[in-house]
């Protein structure tokens, strides 16, 4: 997806739901998203290149739930598609990946860090 596609898709009402309209509770759910989804997309460019498919599924299984916290759905399939893949690789069922992968690690990369820094922006203007 693209950015403006990433970014159309995001959904912070789906936080009010999660934090039950607690709006203290739904800015650090937002932080937390914030924080975990900037340290799994660090995590997954340096994995993909160490070729480490383990940590590369574990992180792509982690940020899946959070994707889909924020209305990311588009995203939130790359990452699964990306977890399947990354578990065959990780168990040994699969001996390389498919051509498209690392393109597709990169675009989840890509799509995370657009969406954090759009976060980051939206709240240092709210304050």
């Amino acid at each position: 997806p693209t950015p403006d596609d990433v970014l159309a898709e995001l959904d912070l009402d789906l936080l009010d739901v999660h934090a039950l309209g607690d709006a203290d509770f739904a800015q650090h759910l937002l932080q937390t998203f914030v924080t975990q989804t900037e340290r799994a997309a660090d995590g997954l460019t340096d994995a993909r290149e160490a070729e480490d498919w383990t940590t590369v599924r574990l992180l792509v299984h982690k940020v899946r739930p959070s994707l889909r916290m924020v209305g990311l759905d588009r995203l939130e399939a790359v990452a699964r598609g990306l977890d399947e893949e990354a578990r065959t690789l990780a168990e040994g069922t699969s001996q390389s990946p498919a051509s498209d992968f690392g393109a597709r690690i990169e675009a989840l990369v890509a799509g995370c860090r657009t969406v954090c820094e759009h976060l980051r922006h939206q709240t240092v203007a709210a304050s």
